[in-house]
């Protein structure tokens, strides 16, 4: 099992194709422990791998991700306290409206307005919310002041935002932010979600392991959708984290089916 999750993780790195790697069975004994003696062949659906040297070979499933009990995805999240919000306000409406989203669409994602302290402005202050479900339960809330630039958050976000809308499309749209989502809806697009925590700094060079994959967890909760779809497209901000975070997204979820958007 050790052996398939190495491989596994390292076809999620490298894509499809032909690819040499060190060989996780004998390379850890061997004196040339850098030695690229495994050949992996990866497709769409399967990576097939053979040792030169201690012929280990055999099949791995390439989207035999984490295993999700879709009724147990609940279970396993804190549930924040309910955030006391109302009807969006007529300064909210107006914030949203500055930033070209109306309030119809603001509405149909359930953004709402509530009072919070925010450090930033060091008081309690008026904010809209960003819902978090899961399976059409809300259990965490980010929360945005509108006269600075303060946030703060009500549980632990850990799926993506506006992640319940997407219902077998063909084609889904990722985001960095949640205004971001926003915006794409507002042109029409509701099959947009968003990442729930910030972008890393850098790609990690480490192996993929879907149970341990805290960062990325969003994915692994949403691997239905992901595989239901035939195009992912990947809209994060083109600088140093957002590059990163498309293509540590890309490695996961299968660089054969992921476009970025420029």
């Amino acid at each position: 099992m050790e052996v398939e999750q190495k491989v596994r993780g390292e076809a999620y790195r490298l894509g499809n194709g032909q690819h040499k790697i060190t060989c996780p069975s004998c390379g850890p004994s061997r004196k040339k422990k850098t030695d690229r003696t495994l050949s992996l062949r990866i497709d769409n659906e399967k990576i097939l791998f053979n040792c030169w040297h201690c012929s280990m070979n055999g099949i791995v499933p390439l989207r035999e991700k984490m295993p999700v009990n879709p009724e147990q995805r609940v279970s396993h999240m804190s549930i924040a306290t309910h955030v006391k919000d109302e009807p969006l306000s007529d300064n909210a409406v107006q914030w949203l409206q500055d930033r070209g989203i109306s309030q119809a669409t603001a509405e149909s994602a359930g953004i709402k307005t509530t009072k919070k302290y925010i450090r930033a402005a060091g008081a309690e202050v008026e904010c809209i919310t960003f819902p978090y479900k899961n399976q059409g339960q809300e259990y965490a809330y980010k929360i945005r002041a509108l006269a600075t630039k303060g946030f703060s958050c009500s549980g632990a976000p850990q799926t993506f935002f506006n992640g319940d809308s997407i219902d077998g499309s063909s084609t889904v749209i990722i985001c960095e932010g949640e205004m971001d989502a926003l915006s794409f809806m507002e042109a029409g697009m509701t099959n947009v979600v968003s990442i729930p925590n910030g972008a890393p700094e850098k790609v990690s060079v480490q192996e993929v392991d879907p149970e341990n994959d805290n960062k990325f967890q969003f994915l692994w909760k949403a691997k239905d959708m992901l595989e239901a779809a035939e195009k992912i497209i990947i809209a994060t901000d083109n600088d140093t984290a957002g590059t990163a975070a498309a293509e540590e997204m890309a490695r996961r979820i299968g660089k054969d089916k992921c476009w970025k958007f420029e």
